[in-house]
């Protein structure tokens, strides 16, 4: 299921038409993914794996026209991860990079003005922003880096 099917009665309550692709849910999304292990004596083994994550475009609201300023399409990147270490029976060490390539797109925008403009009562946006004004943006979290340590007991 990727468009809307709206009864007249929730159309009215909503703003949902009929065949508007649902929020959040991309036309295509995949992720491409392996491992590796080499024993290396010991009890020792190296490890290594990577994955690649691609997420195609989406709408994020359901008011507005799809790619229109109050329900714009996102999406349409991909983010890559890896991670290498070493482990035994006891213990693993690992190095990990999330998002390597450092990818950097917008993956969520709501209207949290609209929101709280509901629940207060009243339009408290300054003059001259638009109604249909898309005030919280997050974007995919930057490059970082983990080393982790666990030890089973």
């Amino acid at each position: 299921i990727t468009e809307l099917k709206a009864s007249s009665d929730l159309s009215l309550l909503t703003g949902i038409v009929e065949g508007q692709p649902i929020p959040f849910i991309p036309d295509y999304s995949y992720i491409i993914g392996g491992d590796a292990n080499w024993q290396i004596g010991g009890g020792l083994e190296i490890f290594a794996n990577a994955a690649y994550t691609y997420t195609g475009q989406y709408n994020v609201f359901i008011d507005g026209e799809p790619g229109s300023r109050a329900n714009p399409e996102l999406g349409d990147f991909g983010v890559l991860d890896f991670a290498v270490g070493l482990r035994n029976d006891d213990w693993v060490v690992d190095f990990r990079v999330k998002n390597a390539l450092d990818e950097r797109d917008f993956n969520q925008a709501s209207p949290t003005t609209e929101v709280i403009e509901g629940a207060l009562g009243f339009n408290y946006l300054p003059a001259g922003v638009p109604e249909d004004f898309m005030d919280d943006w997050q974007s995919v979290l930057p490059r970082r880096y983990e080393l982790t340590f666990r030890y089973m007991f």
